[in-house]
């Protein structure tokens, strides 16, 4: 039996066993994608009979399509990852808008439901798992277009949700029956990197946001934004970053309080590129919110969206909400608690996916009256979750600001860290574990001698190697009036400077140290 017609049999069973399917109709305009290969491989593409889903094998001779790796076609958020007892290892990707994509039978998985990725990482590997696909090795791949608004992407059965994929401006899955060889992939970008940035007053009415790119092991310098007409004093530490336009790069987003009592919303796209005011609020006064603003994916649509947690000045808070369109944010509905006395917070707010539900949740550490410290968390920083975790006697004082909550186990779930100024010239990074629903400790990193002054607050996390698991990241001024990037793999493994500036005094950057794929 011919090769073809060895592939048609293994699809004609998954056919037999899925349904035939029907193709949903999308409103918005679909993600731009690449093939879901490195670049420069050739895949032979074919609807067989269920268009618009491919079956893709590699050219020349389908040698090599068992155990090829498997890259994300577009940026964005794994939703579902998990056997499935007839299409085997499945994978399944938001990528914002409504879109999904669809990956079956592969022989393994890479990651894990609330995993970010970029374009070109890696998410498994091509296999043959699951009784439908007969034995024979080959990608099952579906586009799918979540039109009855459920949160996902139907497929494989009668009536789902799929749509006609387009690769590198060429769309297939027109009709059943058709086949195209040697499609080359052009899945050419490298998987970002987090890298820092920062932004620093300038001392004469401007500013400039400097940074940084990473190659997994160092950072170097990047291209910087300098303001015109800028009071820095209007910001304060109200700056974070996020994808805010979906576009799979990170953007920085400044809170600025405008001459009239109103305030602002600036943002600069991929930390450089100054894109306006996505939005002036009527009265309102950024003091009480302090440094609380966090930018991230609370509805889990691929942009991420401001949020303000602000001492309403009567024994209770609120967290100011918004969205984002992609070209300005709007406000949503709020959260506002009972008792809550914001000292007892300080600046120890961050946001991150604590739950793997792909949508991102706010954290704030709370000082008890007994000596104790809680962590309070918000689901999508509007649905009180409660407390997550109480401590011992831990004073949270010598913490200051430098709460981070991110991946760092690579699970799909966030977790807090903590910087806290031992008061013996050394600190120790205190760490927590997720389960979804609790914080559990886990263990620590503790330096040798450290001066807490010199860092400040400047302290952030990111995937800086590329491992898929978050680092954090600190600014250190050294006492030749340089400073070093200092960075703690997975938030415990120290692994030294990853960069040491000219002379550079960090004291006008105060706390606006963020960490980005630009």
């Amino acid at each position: 039996m011919s090769q073809s017609a060895v592939l048609r049999v293994a699809i004609t069973g998954t056919l037999i066993a899925l349904g035939m399917v029907t193709t949903a109709s999308p409103a918005l305009a679909a993600p731009n994608l690449q093939l879901p290969f490195p670049c420069g491989q050739q895949w032979r593409l074919d609807t067989w009979a269920h268009a618009p889903a491919l079956d893709m094998v590699k050219e020349p001779d389908q040698h090599g399509t068992d155990g090829a790796t498997l890259v994300a076609p577009a940026a964005g958020t794994v939703n579902q990852s998990f056997y499935h007892s007839n299409a085997g290892n499945v994978i399944q990707i938001n990528h914002g808008g409504g879109y999904f994509t669809t990956y079956l039978h592969l022989e393994s998985r890479a990651v894990s439901v609330g995993a970010r990725v970029s374009m070109g990482t890696t998410i498994g590997r091509v296999g043959k798992t699951g009784p439908t696909s007969n034995g024979h090795p080959h990608l099952h791949f579906e586009l799918g277009y979540d039109a009855d608004g459920s949160g996902s992407a139907s497929w494989g059965t009668a009536g789902s949700e799929r749509v006609r994929p387009t690769f590198n401006g060429v769309t297939y899955g027109g009709s059943n029956g058709q086949t195209w060889r040697n499609v080359t992939s052009r899945n050419c970008s490298s998987p970002g990197l987090d890298a820092p940035a920062m932004m620093r007053d300038d001392g004469d009415g401007s500013m400039t946001i400097y940074r940084w790119t990473s190659s997994g092991s160092a950072f170097g310098r990047a291209s910087d934004y300098t303001s015109g007409g800028w009071t820095m004093s209007n910001t304060g530490d109200r700056v974070a970053s996020g994808d805010v336009d979906g576009d799979g790069k990170d953007d920085v987003v400044a809170a600025y309080q405008n001459s009239d009592g109103t305030f602002s919303f600036h943002v600069w796209k991929n930390g450089v590129s100054y894109a306006g005011k996505w939005y002036t609020s009527g009265p309102y006064a950024l003091g009480p919110v302090d440094g609380r603003l966090v930018v991230a994916d609370f509805n889990g649509d691929g942009k991420a969206e401001p949020a303000m947690m602000r001492d309403d000045g009567d024994g209770s808070m609120t967290i100011y909400r918004w969205t984002s369109s992609g070209s300005a944010f709007g406000r949503a509905s709020d959260y506002t608690s009972g008792g809550w006395t914001m000292a007892n917070v300080g600046d120890r707010v961050a946001s991150g996916d604590v739950d793997g539900d792909g949508k991102d949740d706010i954290v704030a550490t709370y000082q008890n009256s007994d000596g104790t410290f809680s962590y309070h968390v918000w689901k999508n920083g509007v649905s009180y979750a409660g407390k997550w975790y109480t401590s011992g006697p831990y004073a949270l004082g010598p913490v200051d600001g430098r709460l981070v909550v991110a991946d760092l186990t690579g699970d799909g779930k966030a977790e807090p860290a903590m910087m806290r100024d031992d008061g013996d010239g050394s600190m120790t990074i205190y760490r927590w574990t997720s389960s979804g629903s609790a914080f559990s400790r886990a263990s620590d990193y503790t330096s040798g001698g450290w001066t807490m002054s010199n860092v400040g607050n400047r302290v952030a996390s990111g995937d800086v190697d590329g491992d898929g698991k978050d680092d954090i990241v600190a600014t250190y001024q050294n006492s030749d009036g340089t400073f070093s990037y200092h960075v703690w793999k997975n938030g415990l493994s120290y692994a030294g400077k990853w960069y040491t500036s000219g002379p550079y005094a960090l004291g006008p950057v105060d706390g606006r140290l963020v960490l980005g794929n630009w």
